[in-house]
């Protein structure tokens, strides 16, 4: 009886797998490339900005407030998207101020 059932067993773990392989080769290779685990991965790892109040935002504005004004630069050089993008890149969760909200 025992070899019955593990033959049995045998048989019905090989259709199965013969029915998913089917079933995968039927699924059209454009949907299967559009399913990215980073979107997933992104939505649960995503930081939310900084708040106005939080420690480190504040920091960041005083310090870039020092760096305008110990380097003698115009405050349009806050518009660089240069500079946005480098700072954002060390830290993507501080809000970059505009010029006017600068001055």
């Amino acid at each position: 009886m025992d070899v019955e059932h593990s033959l049995l067993a045998k048989k019905l773990d090989e259709e199965m797998n013969r029915s998913m392989k089917t079933q995968v080769e039927r699924q059209p290779t454009k949907k299967r490339q559009n399913v990215s685990s980073s979107k997933i991965s992104e939505f649960f790892f995503t930081k939310l900005p900084y708040e106005k109040d939080e420690v480190q935002q504040k920091q960041f504005l005083e310090d870039l407030a020092l760096l305008i004004v110990k380097n003698h630069l115009l405050v349009h050089f806050l518009e660089s998207p240069w500079l946005k993008q480098f700072a954002l890149q060390l830290n993507p969760c501080i809000v970059f101020p505009s010029k006017k909200t600068f001055s």
